[in-house]
């Protein structure tokens, strides 16, 4: 089953967020911690396969391109405090295959992770998958 990472500075949102997930039953593993450098450990420990990120956090983070490059085998879905959708550009810039917000339920949570896992796979590998 697969792992997920979640990551967030604030503990209660990350807490809530790690244990909605949890209690959906959809994944292996559910991991939380508060910044990048906490993450590049857990990552090096685990077979981490989605990490969600709060957009604070994607777009102050110097090491964020770094870590991308990193670990281009993950899936990233971006995590913003509204509902509304952010535009296919700035999710290009910031390098993530999915987006959801804070408010959403567990069921959309799961589903943007579930498009990240997809959208990860270069499309040469989405077609061999999809062959097969």
């Amino acid at each position: 089953m697969t792992s997920i990472l979640v990551v967030d500075p604030d503990l209660d949102r990350r807490q809530r967020m790690e244990k909605e997930l949890q209690d959906c039953n959809q994944f292996g593993r559910v991991y939380a911690c508060e910044g990048l450098l906490t993450a590049t450990d857990l990552v090096h420990d685990e077979d981490i396969k989605v990490l969600l990120i709060d957009r604070g956090v994607a777009e102050s983070a110097p090491y964020w391109t770094e870590f991308k490059e990193s670990h281009p085998q993950m899936g990233y879905v971006l995590v913003s405090d509204s509902d509304q959708a952010v535009g296919s550009q700035v999710l290009s810039q910031l390098g993530v295959h999915a987006q959801t917000s804070r408010s959403a339920t567990p069921v959309e949570w799961v589903t943007s992770i579930a498009k990240a896992l997809v959208n990860r796979l270069k499309p040469q590998s989405l077609k061999k998958w999809l062959k097969d």
